[in-house]
């Protein structure tokens, strides 16, 4: 039979690791389906919905801090690019 001191010590070595064990299981992926995981407040209010292109104005609700008070927005017109010889660097005025 276990003597008395060995028992204890295999009694603190469970100990230890089933509180590392508890310690570290919220730390692993519990699900290997990428549309689950936790987004940043914009990207989870349309990339959770697969059907966004749809209906881009709507994005506008996605919107936080300063831009949630752009001028036009979500009733806004559609602005399309038809010029490709704007410059980023050195925009006219008057362009994008």
């Amino acid at each position: 039979m276990a003597s008395t001191a060995s028992l204890l010590v295999l009694l603190c070595f469970l100990t230890c690791c089933a509180s590392t064990l508890q310690a570290y299981s919220s730390y692993l992926p519990t699900t290997s389906d990428p549309s689950n995981r936790v987004l940043n407040i914009v990207d989870s209010c349309w990339r959770t919905n697969w059907n966004w292109a749809s209906n881009r104005k709507a994005l506008a609700d996605c919107a936080m801090g300063f831009a949630k008070d752009a001028m036009g927005g979500k009733y806004g017109e559609i602005y399309e690019v038809t010029n490709p010889s704007d410059d980023p660097i050195n925009p006219k005025p008057g362009t994008l």
